[in-house]
Parts: structure tokens; C-alpha cells; sequence
């Protein structure tokens, strides 16, 4: 019994040593992702900073031409088009972010979960060990009361 009951608390123990490699692996994935959304995320402000460029030096040419409150009125769009790809930028980014915590929360949950588990087995195990020893205990106590109980009527009834 005692042998099986180790053989297990370290199959459980080598269990627990891969699921924190896959973590550790799990982690290093995510930050390997993150970098790449930030990247990401870098050229498109960028690619919407040189259109927004692009966009202004058009408008300062036009300026030459034309009115400045047109003109102005077309910076104003272009300044909010590009506050709009950057604010979806940043929600892409938080999105994304999200799910990879709530992913690594349900993995650490999944492992406490199957640590309180084994703890639990391991405590109920032990406390059945120990009542099995002390009713062994108690029935060798009583034995050897009951046989000295009978010895001694056995002897008095031989020397009466």
C-alpha cells in the first residue's frame, strides 16, 4: 500500500513539474506575442502618422490656393481619422491581452485546483492509515486483556 501511495505522490509531483514547464513555456509564448501586437501596433501608427503627413503637407500646399478654414476643417478630419486607428490599435491590443491573462488565470486555477486535490487525497489517505493502526492497537489491547482475564480465572479455579 505504502509503496503505491509513493509511487503516486511522485507521478503527481513529476505531473506538477511539467505543468510548470508548460506555464514557464506558455509565458514566454505570450510575451513572444505581445512584442509582435506592439509591433504591430507601432506600424500602424506609424503608417497613419506618414498618411496623416502625406495628407498635411497636401493641405499646406492647398493652403496656398485655396481658404483656411477649408483647409483647417481637412486637418481637423485627418487628426481625428488618425485618433480613431490608434484608439483601435490600443483596443486590439487590450482585447488580445485580456484573453491571454484569462487563459493563463484558467491554466493556474486548473493546477491549484488539482494541487487541493491531491492534498486532500493525501490527508484522507493518511488519516485511514492512522485509524487502521490505532483499531489494530485496540484490538491487541483487548486481546491481551481478555487472555489475562482468562488465564488468571483458569489458574485460580486450578489451585481452589
Amino acid at each position: 500500500f505504502l509503496g503505491r501511495h509513493v509511487a503516486k505522490v511522485r507521478l503527481g509531483a513529476i505531473v506538477k513539474l511539467q505543468a510548470t514547464a508548460r506555464m514557464g513555456a506558455a509565458v514566454r509564448g505570450y510575451k513572444r506575442e505581445v512584442k509582435q501586437i506592439v509591433k504591430v501596433q507601432a506600424a500602424l501608427k506609424m503608417f497613419a502618422a506618414m498618411a496623416l503627413l502625406q495628407n498635411w503637407l497636401g493641405v499646406k500646399r492647398a493652403l496656398a490656393m485655396a481658404d483656411a478654414r477649408i483647409v483647417a476643417r481637412k486637418q481637423k478630419v485627418l487628426e481625428k481619422k488618425l485618433r480613431h486607428l490608434i484608439k483601435s490599435c490600443v483596443v486590439a491590443q487590450r482585447v488580445f491581452r485580456g484573453w491571454k491573462a484569462k487563459q493563463a488565470y484558467r491554466e493556474m486555477r486548473g493546477a491549484a485546483i488539482n494541487i487541493e486535490r491531491m492534498t486532500r487525497g493525501f490527508l484522507v489517505r493518511n488519516d485511514i492509515a492512522n485509524q487502521h493502526a490505532a483499531a489494530t492497537k485496540i484490538e491487541t489491547v483487548f486481546r491481551g486483556f481478555s487472555e489475562r482475564i482468562q488465564y488468571h480465572t483458569t489458574r485460580d479455579a486450578i489451585i481452589h
